[in-house]
């Protein structure tokens, strides 16, 4: 096996090792969210009597209405203190009904609110993107110094993508345009939070970084590893 396959080869297991992870995550995650979802219908599920309770009591105030008018042309003062005793009793069983299920609210709300669960994930997303990102980046230089390359000029992510833009003129073009992206996500992840500044926030860039947060997504930064490994294979050896 030569050089360039042997890297390629430990990038790949490496790679490899990561997905199986996010992939174990992002199950675990699934797994949470269900059992949130289990608690809250639980919550829910404790008002069904009481709720019971008031279609009951209306139903037995409708009832009485009816047969009060059909046998009478006016209501009695009976009838009317009756059919008030069902009003109040419907009344306070609506709103102990209506203080419970805005209570239940309350502690949902506080519930979901501990469990930050999306912003979890977005820490453990950007984390993985971000240590992806360092992986490509020592790959990219490890191939340059097969060739016993200079690369005093070149730092970080964005030297090393920029040293194949230097020195393989065009070959890389396409390719170095997609891995311009992925810096200023990976540059927006360390230095800024996650937030884009200025000329950075690009319609493309921001949707990368959605796919990322919400979606465990970054197939797109998969991609442009094989896309070089294909171009330095074909053209470069």
């Amino acid at each position: 096996m030569d050089k360039f396959e042997e890297i390629t080869q430990k990038l790949n297991e490496h790679l490899d090792s990561v997905m199986q992870y996010m992939f174990k995550y992002k199950n675990s995650m699934l797994e949470e969210r269900d059992r949130v979802t289990g608690v809250v219908e639980a919550m829910f599920s404790a008002h069904v009597p009481s709720l019971i309770s008031i279609k009951t009591a209306l139903d037995i105030m409708i009832d009485d209405f009816v047969r009060i008018t059909k046998m009478k042309a006016e209501l009695s003062s009976e009838d009317e203190e009756l059919l008030s005793m069902r009003m109040k009793h419907l009344i306070n069983l609506t709103n102990e009904s209506q203080s419970e299920i805005e209570n239940t609210g309350d502690l949902i709300s506080k519930f979901l609110n501990g469990r930050k669960v999306d912003d979890e994930v977005s820490i453990h997303n950007y984390s993985i993107y971000v240590y992806i990102v360092s992986i490509y980046e020592k790959y990219l230089y490890d191939i340059a110094r097969m060739n016993n390359n200079d690369l005093v000029k070149y730092t970080g992510f964005g030297g090393a993508i920029t040293y194949y833009r230097d020195n393989y003129i065009n070959v890389f073009k396409n390719w170095y345009a997609s891995a311009i992206e992925i810096n200023k996500i990976r540059n927006c992840l360390v230095h800024n939070n996650g937030i884009f500044v200025g000329r950075d926030e690009s319609k493309d860039v921001k949707e990368k970084k959605m796919l990322i947060r919400k979606k465990h997504e970054i197939q797109f930064l998969l991609n442009n590893i094989s896309e070089f490994i294909a171009i330095y294979r074909t053209h470069c050896l």
